[in-house]
């Protein structure tokens, strides 16, 4: 944290994490997990609404997983807590520092930016298909 000039006020040592903001309201996370030995580097996708149908976006996900060609070696998931589509990187300590951390953080924002503008152009798409689907017996219709 401190080699890569990031301000204290982005550290949590409770959760042994450093959060930066990337704006829209979605963050950069870069922390430890405890009995592990690797570093994690986490970019919030877009968030998932409750009442939307998730099927189509998380079976895009996955095809986008397979390989890990467009995900850069990421992995896209399902942070069930804050309700969003999280790409994440996970490498071992030992293999890394502040130059590799940061060429790996570019490379996740680059492909977070890429794969949000294809999930989002999915989620247009369903929403749409949403706008246009109606109940078999919705009165309006049922009238003309």
């Amino acid at each position: 944290m401190q080699a890569g000039e990031i301000p204290e006020s982005f550290h949590d040592p409770k959760a042994n994490a450093c959060t930066l903001p990337l704006g829209g309201g979605a963050e950069l996370a870069v922390f430890a997990i405890a009995d592990s030995d690797d570093v994690f580097v986490a970019v919030d996708l877009m968030p998932i609404e409750r009442q939307s149908d998730r099927s189509e976006l998380f079976g895009l996900c996955m095809a986008m997983n397979a390989y890990a060609v467009q995900t850069r070696g990421g992995s896209i998931g399902f942070d069930a807590e804050r309700e969003k589509l999280v790409l994440t990187y996970r490498v071992a300590v030992a293999l890394i520092d502040v130059e590799i951390l940061n060429r790996i953080v570019s490379n996740l924002i680059e492909a977070a930016a890429t794969l949000r503008r294809r999930l989002n152009e999915t989620k247009v798409r369903q929403d749409r298909t949403f706008d246009f689907e109606t109940e078999r017996d919705d009165p309006v219709l049922l009238k003309g």
